[in-house]
């Protein structure tokens, strides 16, 4: 199962969709993104392969800027350790609602 303190969002910026994760506490320093990037890996490859490009981790890294790979979907991947969040931001004709339905029965949150 993987935590989030709220309701997973679908929203859009700047006129691209987008799927909003708040998965930690402002500036938890032992939080792991990549452990979360591991957790959904194993979930979304069950559907289709999955690629990850993200920079070398460092120690208490914020405002990190990457990508995903879903099958023919690309997401542009953000997260930031300072507000606890990460987020997915559809690449040309991607869908972050369909992340969204595929991990949805793997996610757990308050209020739920």
């Amino acid at each position: 199962m993987i935590d989030l303190l709220s309701e997973p969002v679908l929203e859009v910026e700047h006129g691209r969709s987008a799927l909003v994760l708040w998965v930690c506490q402002p500036f938890d320093d032992n939080y792991s993104f990549r452990d979360l990037f591991a957790r959904l890996t194993s979930v979304l490859e069950k559907k289709r392969p999955l690629t990850w490009t993200l920079p070398a981790e460092e120690r208490g890294e914020d405002y990190v800027q990457g990508s995903m790979r879903w099958g023919e979907s690309a997401f542009d991947v953000y997260y930031e350790r300072s507000l606890g969040y990460v987020q997915f931001t559809a690449v040309a004709n991607s869908d972050p609602s369909e992340l969204l339905v595929t991990v949805r029965n793997d996610l757990s949150w308050t209020g739920q």
